[in-house]
């Protein structure tokens, strides 16, 4: 018998992922300012819900509440993992040289609503 545990999951890692994103983030900052001398830059991707393997499984997740759940995205998707990569690439070339301490927001405006 399939169980749904999706919505006891997302309920659990959303309050992880506010703790956790937060912190991160606060890290992000001061490890920014306190390495800036040495020419270190520390920079975060703080990334929306991504289509992973895992995320899309239909043994893990139910189709129809997969798709109630896109529904309600503004994109009505989620993110592919190749859609991170640009920002990766620009963060980790000499165009972004003087970005420290900050953290890109790629989730397709989920954090808007």
């Amino acid at each position: 018998m399939k169980q749904n545990y999706l919505q006891d999951l997302f309920s659990l890692n959303g309050k992880v992922a506010l703790v956790t994103g937060g912190g991160v983030i606060h890290m992000t900052k001061s490890l920014a300012i306190e390495w800036a001398d040495k020419g270190i830059r520390v920079n975060a991707i703080s990334p929306g819900y991504v289509a992973t393997p895992m995320s899309i499984d239909p043994d893990f997740v139910e189709p129809e509440l997969l798709a109630a759940w896109e529904a309600l995205f503004p994109l009505h998707r989620m993110a592919k993992p190749e859609e991170l990569c640009g920002a990766i690439i620009w963060l980790c070339s000499e165009s972004a040289g003087y970005t420290t301490g900050a953290d890109i927001i790629i989730d397709g405006a989920y954090g808007v609503i």
